[in-house]
């Protein structure tokens, strides 16, 4: 994490950050955490991670960074310093969190993948996960490996539709694929006839948690987007049918007929890609 900070941040807000880090590590105590966050913004600047950072790794798993703002980056590193300090502990994170304004408790939220291995955690995840505020919905669905790490099945779909009800980007949702199951592909099915009948659009992305597990007339609608008159839509069900087609031959071969009518060059690079795996 210091060495991503160190590209955007001088040489003496490093040397803050880093002393900071190491009194927190002796003592934890949550007024010095506290009294070190509401810091961040002013030590280490406004300024955002690099677009073409790579994640970090963490004990949940790779931690997206890349345009981040700096502060929330510092304060993670701060976190992690308090965690493992001897008089760290989960409650002591809470009370953090309780008393801390919007950016230092999406901080503290992204800060999970890194402290937290065991789960101990996800309430704080999940109450993050409930609020109204953009910053902590993104903070918790998009780029932040915890959710599919330790969710329970029930909590991960919850969080998914919310994502699709408030307009998070199913593409920044960490281990969809591998944790889509039946019951999600069900419930965007559902979410999907909801909007259609209310007389307006389902997201683009629906198709990103709606096909993996589709059912047959899941897979009807998906094979109908393909000729969505929105390239925007289009993109996403190549992308969900292409995922999908090595199962399913009739995906496939509706992708190569798209091929000679298809003008959009994104959608046209996805299909291409989707049928040479």
């Amino acid at each position: 994490m210091l060495k991503a900070l160190q590209a955007e941040c001088s040489a003496e807000a490093m040397a803050w950050l880093i002393q900071t880090c190491d009194a927190l590590a002796g003592a934890g105590a949550p007024e010095r955490l506290d009294h070190a966050s509401a810091q961040c913004g002013r030590r280490l600047g406004r300024g955002a991670i690099a677009a073409d950072q790579g994640p970090i790794a963490t004990r949940c798993g790779p931690l997206s960074i890349a345009g981040r703002p700096v502060a929330e980056l510092g304060r993670t590193c701060l976190i992690a310093a308090a965690a493992g300090a001897p008089d760290g502990s989960a409650q002591a994170l809470v009370g953090h969190y309780r008393g801390a304004d919007e950016a230092e408790r999406a901080a503290v939220v992204r800060a999970l993948a890194v402290i937290d291995a065991q789960g101990d955690s996800k309430p704080l995840a999940l109450e993050a996960g409930r609020a109204n505020s953009q910053v902590l919905l993104g903070a918790v669905m998009l780029g932040n490996p915890y959710p599919a790490a330790h969710y329970s099945e029930a909590e991960f779909d919850q969080m998914v539709l919310k994502a699709l009800f408030v307009g998070m980007p199913l593409a920044g949702v960490v281990g969809l694929a591998a944790r889509a199951g039946p019951g999600l592909s069900r419930m965007c099915e559902d979410y999907y006839d909801e909007r259609i009948a209310a007389g307006r659009e389902a997201p683009a992305d629906i198709w990103l948690a709606l096909a993996p597990h589709a059912s047959e007339r899941g897979e009807s609608l998906l094979l109908d987007n393909l000729t969505h008159p929105n390239p925007r839509h289009r993109f996403f069900a190549i992308v969900a049918a292409g995922a999908r087609a090595a199962q399913r031959p009739g995906l496939r071969d509706a992708l190569r007929s798209r091929t000679a009518s298809e003008t959009d060059p994104s959608c046209l690079e996805a299909t291409a890609l989707a049928l040479a795996h």
